[in-house]
């Protein structure tokens, strides 16, 4: 007895359910690297850099190079406040973070609550910087160290707001 196959043209919505032509066959889902055209009612296949994708050629949901960036549906190098988590997407740096290398490896800083903060050599960043430390700007805004005669420093490595044990501060200078 042969058997009978059926080979769809085109394909309906059925059930409150949209099926798509997949090839020959009514789908209602498409396979990975289509999606559901709801004009034509075919499965097409997604456009680069999109691996897959969701309503149309270009709105990705995973990608085949770069990542997909954080918020998006589209592919390319993480902005900043984003990095490269290493599965093809972006993720959101830590919130005291302007830029990082990984969540909580900050690698510039940026404004928190109104306030500059500073990256210490830690991959941390500080509105005040830890003691023995000060905030500067060189070409970033960085937790620089005080000079070894400094506990406690401001504005510059030799400007002490606390002296190391054995030194003592002149009157009317730091």
């Amino acid at each position: 007895m042969p058997i009978s196959t059926v080979e769809c043209g085109s394909c309906t919505t059925v059930g409150g359910t949209q099926y798509y032509l997949s090839l020959t066959s009514c789908v209602s889902t498409c396979p990975s690297g289509f999606y559901g055209d709801s004009t034509s009612k075919i499965c097409t296949v997604c456009t680069s850099p999109c691996a897959t994708c969701q309503g149309a050629a270009t709105t990705c949901l995973t990608c085949s190079t770069d990542n997909l960036i954080y918020g998006t549906n589209a592919c390319g190098a993480c902005p900043g406040g984003q990095f490269d988590a290493g599965s093809n997407k972006c993720e959101l740096c830590d919130s005291n973070c302007a830029t990082c290398s990984a969540l909580t490896t900050c690698t510039s800083c940026g404004i928190k609550s109104g306030l500059q903060t500073y990256l210490h050599s830690n991959n941390k960043c500080y509105a005040t910087c830890p003691s023995g430390f000060f905030g500067e700007y060189t070409t970033a805004y960085v937790c620089s160290g005080c000079d070894g005669s400094c506990v406690g420093c401001s504005i510059s490595s030799i400007n002490c707001i606390l002296c190391a044990p054995s030194n003592y501060r002149k009157i009317g200078s730091n």
